[in-house]
């Protein structure tokens, strides 16, 4: 009660059962002899009797209600996948993207503000074959960390980074925002080929080489963190920290059950829109971009995460620098490469599941290096 009486209350008057246990061991509940009964595995299974202690009559229908809703769901993506194949392929075949008349002009004019103490400086950067437009905040001396930030989809580096840029900065870090290929006015290659996630990991990897890092830190956010994983990946010498947010290891997938697995293809269904060339840039762009205004309302609460200038900002970069073709072309790359890459994956999440054991693959080393590296994650 003293560590949760400002919760109770609110959770329990929006509708739901709360029940706050004091753990064994605490207050009056009961304080078994001997470091062995405190185990979090013990720990663990006090927390999931007690569940089954509330699931009282209702486990059975709970159960087959369960039952019932997977096979929905099955039957009803299974239709829309037989229906969405032949029209994925069409548009390959005939569909044509959905460009914009206006030359790029949306560059460093500072949409945003970013308070710093340390000097801050755009610059061109021809990395891998690219040329980025990127954010520098920070002295470029050797005794500095170099911090890279990839942002997701479908924002920008100053957009999806300016509340953190400064703070990093004024830390002591080298901070380096780049508008990933496809973005702003970065490079835009044609073709979703040159969108695979392993180019995109070059392209990290060569800004690292560009400021003669041996590592750095790769914080990364939804596109920008599958990135980061890719990154972590294949060049784990090359990563001193990996920070990831809203973006899942894919390795991580292989692990779900069929409920979980059901579901999250219904929460990722939009990825089969993505793949469709012309028609999915139609319904993004037209009515002045408002499916994805609706995007940023939907995950913004409404207004108050995103103000209305700040989306407006968004929409003005889409359609000043012809970006959405090739921000959907990171959708479509993946889909490219997963054949290449599956047994790859497979190796390397085995040697996840294995560390510590005398199973080895190709990828052991690069696994063990990784681990190693996200132990001595504090933050």
């Amino acid at each position: 009660i003293l560590s949760w009486h400002n919760q109770i209350g609110p959770i329990c008057d929006a509708g739901y059962l709360v029940v706050v246990p004091d753990q064994r061991g605490y207050n009056t509940s009961s304080k078994p002899d001997g470091a062995a009964h405190y185990a979090t595995s013990i720990l663990a299974k006090d927390a999931v009797s007690l569940i089954d202690h509330f699931k009282r009559r209702e486990s059975e229908s709970a159960t087959v209600m369960g039952i019932l809703s997977i096979l929905c769901k099955f039957i009803f993506w299974f239709v829309i996948l037989i229906v969405s194949i032949p029209i994925v392929l069409i548009g390959y075949s005939y569909g044509t993207y959905l460009t914009f008349s206006l030359e790029p002009s949306f560059l460093s004019n500072e949409p945003v503000s970013i308070k710093t103490n340390g000097p801050l400086v755009w610059k061109r950067i021809k990395t891998n074959g690219m040329v980025l437009n990127t954010i520098i905040c920070g002295e470029d001396t050797p005794d500095k960390t170099m911090v890279l930030m990839l942002h997701g989809f479908p924002e920008s580096g100053i957009l999806s980074w300016h509340n953190q840029i400064g703070p990093i900065c004024d830390a002591g870090y080298l901070v380096v925002v780049p508008d990933q290929r496809g973005y702003n006015t970065s490079s835009k290659p044609d073709g979703a080929a040159h969108y695979a996630t392993s180019i995109l990991a070059k392209d990290a990897v060569s800004l690292i080489d560009h400021f003669k890092r041996r590592d750095a830190v790769v914080i990364g956010h939804d596109w920008g963190g599958v990135i980061a994983w890719r990154v972590a990946h294949e060049y784990p010498e090359r990563v001193n920290r990996l920070c990831i947010l809203n973006a899942p290891n894919a390795w991580g997938f292989r692990n779900l059950g069929i409920p979980e697995l059901v579901d999250q293809i219904f929460r990722s269904s939009y990825v089969l829109l993505f793949n469709v060339p012309g028609l999915a840039e139609y319904i993004l762009a037209r009515d002045d971009f408002f499916a994805m205004k609706s995007l940023f309302r939907a995950v913004g609460n409404g207004n108050q995460t995103f103000s209305k200038d700040y989306v407006k900002m968004h929409t003005e970069m889409l359609r000043n620098t012809n970006s959405l073709t090739p921000m959907l072309n990171y959708y479509r790359g993946m889909i490219t490469e997963t054949k290449k890459r599956d047994l790859q994956q497979k190796n390397f999440a085995d040697d996840f599941d294995h560390l510590g054991n005398q199973r080895r693959s190709t990828q052991f080393s690069n696994s063990t290096r990784i681990c190693q590296r996200l132990q001595r994650c504090k933050n």
